[in-house]
């Protein structure tokens, strides 16, 4: 139900933007039949997965350009919408056709992968002009724990774990607290370290997801 035009403009960008397999089919005065086209399937989540992967190394490269030279959101909009409307697939593939024993695993793995994804889109919000090359340098640091992360899924490899397990720390506790103290930059070192963080958090489900 909806009362006016503009509130359906609204429901019809959510879905297309946010929802993978709905579609309106039937509209009326105040109201409108949404229909799940696409039943998600167990056989897809691992794609939607690597296309979440590809889209945040996307943000990333966006991320890093618009840091020397800040431009228009739209770009970062764009692919936070698709990432969220990948993570929504991801979660409805859980929820309907891997119920069982990793399924709590596998939700958690995500919900801290778009958590710390997150982070990014909230510093290009903050992002108003060029950072320092130590900033810069963090983002690129940041992004190579998100690819070890990408890599430890895909692999399942525990080594790598390992790896982002001591990268965290050297990130954490010296680069980013030391660029922290008299920063003229400390709202993007902030969402860099917190992305860093997240991305660190999201080893303990996926590590029982390989151990499983």
């Amino acid at each position: 139900m909806y009362e006016n035009e503009a509130q359906f403009n609204i429901l019809n960008q959510t879905i297309k933007t946010r929802l993978i397999g709905f579609e309106i089919i039937k509209k009326e005065k105040n109201s409108c039949i949404i229909e799940n086209i696409t039943e998600p399937s167990s056989e897809q989540f691992d794609n939607i997965l690597k296309k979440i992967f590809l889209s945040i190394h996307d943000l990333f490269a966006t991320t890093e350009k618009r840091c020397q030279h800040p431009s228009s959101i739209h770009d970062i909009e764009e692919l936070e919408e698709r990432i969220q409307k990948y993570d929504n697939f991801c979660r409805r593939v859980i929820s309907k056709s891997l119920a069982g024993k990793n399924s709590e695993l596998l939700w958690a793995f995500l919900a801290i992968l778009i958590h710390a994804q997150r982070e990014l889109y909230s510093l290009n919000k903050a992002l108003k002009q060029p950072v320092q090359k130590a900033t810069l340098l963090l983002l690129k640091e940041t992004s190579s724990i998100f690819a070890l992360l990408a890599r430890a899924y895909t692999e399942k490899n525990i080594s790598i774990i390992a790896a982002i397990h001591e990268r965290e720390k050297t990130l954490i506790y010296k680069k980013a607290y030391a660029l922290l103290s008299g920063s003229k930059e400390p709202i993007i070192i902030h969402h860099l370290a917190n992305s860093i963080r997240q991305f660190y958090l999201a080893t303990s489900p996926l590590l029982g997801l390989i151990l499983s």
